[in-house]
Order: structure tokens, then C-alpha cells, then sequence
């Protein structure tokens, strides 16, 4: 039976509506995809491109290419290395214009301090200096899968995926990664929705979004009161006491921190490795001497590629500390300094006298 003339005019209708929709669906995705890689990438990785964009604009505020020094690390550095403070000192040490970055992002190991060099490099931002966290919490039991957990498929640029493949273990990653690529509106609709209708966004999924760090990408923390400083020694007590008694190093951030050692070598670049303060009462969970073997391994490591290292872990008592392990913004500012006089401006002074 053949359709009536009607049905054949309402087919035909439905098709052409049908065709608009998945027409209009293919240059939304398209649209959206060349508006996050060429335009907003924040709309992608907010955590790590929104202190990329700070530092692209600083470096870009010279007519000629001032030396870089940029700090990578945890939480720990990104309240306590105010990085601003490095610039007039090394500038004066290296007698030319310095700019300098905090890159450190909270939860942040060494695969996410590989994966980040990786990108300013493939960007052509080479710094002069790095200045590397490598306190022994970033190699706790779990460390990795935190660092991990910051690289879900969405996020990764096309050529991060090498390395994430090599310490994720996921060998489906690069078919997520299409994937993502693909449909762009549900790949990010989180990142979307927390930066255009952030009230929108259950807590548990809100991300990072730096609204409170300065120029240099250093966000300070107030002292607590007694009190609260109690219950913050006790919050770290219950999260830390047991891995810590039980201090081993794990395998892949070690893999990692070797691999970012190896890269910055072959580039050429300064690194000043860090070991951030720790408060007495953090430095009493461990077990006796636990992390010694940590410590002894940073040492050979600079040892080997004629890296500075500066061990902190003993610089401070427990009144310059939020929670015994990141300092509070005063803190940071003699922390800094001291960071830089005793570690950064050597390194910049023998830098300078080996080019003449």
C-alpha cells in the first residue's frame, strides 16, 4: 500500500527536520571543539590552564624574552612559595629581567609535574629555572592514583596521552580521548558548567578555578586560631598517621620525578628540587627514619644531573603552619625568601659567571 500524498509530504518533512537537527548537532560539536583548542582552553583543564594563561601574560609583558623561573608542586607550594618575591633577586643575580610562576596545583606529584613541563615546552615556554617540589608525602601510598585522577580523557591534550598511558594503565585512554574529542558539549559540560552556572554544580564535582591566587599564581592561607588548628592536626592525624608509620615510596611517582629529571637535562634547564617544611607533629608520624631513604634518593638524583637541592623539611616550628604541612601567608613570605637566597639566587649567580 502506497503512503497517501499527505504522509509522503509528512515523511518528507520529518527527514529534512531530522537532517537540520543532526546537521545542527555536527557544527555544534565542531563549533565548540575549534572555540576550547584555539580560544578557551580553560573550557578543557581550568586547573592548569587558567596559571598557564597568568604566566603567558606575564612572560608577554617584556619586548624582549625575560629569563622564566617557574615553580612546580603541591598544595604545599601553592601556598607557601610566593613566587612574586624570586623576581627582584634573581633579576639582580642573573642581570637580566626575570619573570617568575607558581604552576604548583593542589593533590600534584610528579606525573602531573611531567605532564605540565611537557606542555609549556611543546608551547615554547623553556624556563631559565625550575623549581621542583619533592617533599616525601608526594610518595605516599595513593599519591599516584591523586595524580592520576587529575587526567580523565577530557582533559588531556592529543600528545599528553603518551605519557598518561604509561603510568594510568587505562588501554582504553586513547579511545576516550576520541571520544571526547568528538562530542565536546558532553565531554566538558562539567568544566562548562562550573565556570558559566558554577551554583549549578554539585560540590563533590566543583573544579579548581584559582579566584584567589595572586599575579604569580601564589594563593595564601591565614593562620587559624588555636582551636581550629587543633582540629586540623587532628583531620591530618587520621589521613596520614598509618600510611606514614608505614612509610614505602611508590614505584610510578619515582618513575616519574626520574623521567621529569631526565627531561629537564636533556633541555637544559636549572632545577632547585625542594624538600617543602614540615611541622613537628606531621614529622612525628612517620615511623624513625622512615623517609631518610626518600631524602637520600633526592640527593643522588641531583647528585647525578647537578641538580641544587634544598632540604626545608626541618625549617619550622609548628606556629608557622596551617595543618603542620602548609604554611600560613606570612610564613610563605620568609619561607620565600629564604627559599631564594639560600638556593634560587646561587643557583642564578653561577648560571651568569658560566656564560661569561
Amino acid at each position: 500500500m502506497q503512503p497517501t500524498q499527505p504522509r509522503r509530504a509528512f515523511l518528507r518533512r520529518a527527514r529534512g527536520t531530522l537532517l537540520l537537527a543532526l546537521g545542527a548537532f555536527v557544527l555544534t560539536q565542531l563549533g565548540l571543539r575549534l572555540f576550547i583548542d584555539e580560544w578557551k582552553p580553560e573550557l578543557r583543564d581550568p586547573i592548569f590552564e587558567i596559571k598557564y594563561r597568568q604566566l603567558a601574560n606575564l612572560l608577554g609583558q617584556h619586548p624582549k624574552p625575560a629569563a622564566s623561573v617557574v615553580f612546580f608542586g603541591s598544595s604545599m607550594s601553592a601556598n607557601g612559595m610566593k613566587a612574586g618575591e624570586a623576581e627582584a633577586p634573581l633579576t639582580s643575580s642573573l642581570g637580566r629581567p626575570v619573570v617568575s610562576y607558581n604552576l604548583a596545583t593542589n593533590g600534584a606529584g610528579p606525573v602531573t609535574h611531567l605532564v605540565y613541563m611537557q606542555r609549556l615546552l611543546r608551547r615554547g615556554v623553556r624556563p631559565d629555572m625550575v623549581v621542583l617540589e619533592v617533599s616525601p608525602l608526594l610518595f605516599v601510598q595513593g599519591q599516584v592514583a591523586m595524580d592520576i585522577s587529575r587526567f580523565p580523557a577530557d582533559v588531556l591534550e592529543r600528545e599528553d596521552i603518551g605519557t598518561l598511558e604509561r603510568y594510568a594503565g587505562k588501554s582504553d585512554l586513547r579511545d576516550e580521548w576520541w571520544k571526547s574529542q568528538l562530542v565536546p558539549t558532553y565531554a566538558h559540560r562539567r568544566m562548562i558548567l562550573n565556570q558559566s552556572a558554577p551554583l549549578l554544580v554539585p560540590f563533590s564535582e566543583q573544579i579548581e578555578l584559582w579566584p584567589d591566587v595572586d599575579a604569580h599564581g601564589w594563593r595564601g592561607r591565614r593562620a587559624l586560631p588555636p582551636e581550629e588548628h587543633r582540629v586540623a592536626l587532628q583531620a591530618i592525624e587520621a589521613q596520614l598517621k598509618e600510611k606514614l608509620q608505614k612509610f614505602r615510596p611508590e614505584e610510578e611517582p619515582r618513575k616519574g620525578l626520574n623521567e621529569l629529571a631526565d627531561l629537564l637535562t636533556k633541555e637544559h634547564i636549572q632545577a632547585v628540587l625542594v624538600v617543602m617544611p614540615e611541622g613537628p607533629f606531621l614529622r612525628s608520624l612517620y615511623a624513625p627514619n622512615a623517609a631518610e631513604p626518600m631524602r637520600e634518593e633526592f640527593r643522588s638524583l641531583c647528585r647525578r644531573h647537578g641538580f641544587t637541592l634544598v632540604d626545608a623539611h626541618e625549617w619550622y616550628d609548628e606556629s608557622q603552619f596551617v595543618d603542620s604541612y602548609h604554611l600560613h601567608a606570612s610564613a610563605a613570605q620568609e619561607f620565600t625568601e629564604r627559599l631564594v637566597r639560600e638556593g634560587l639566587t646561587p643557583v642564578a649567580a653561577s648560571t651568569r659567571h658560566a656564560k661569561r
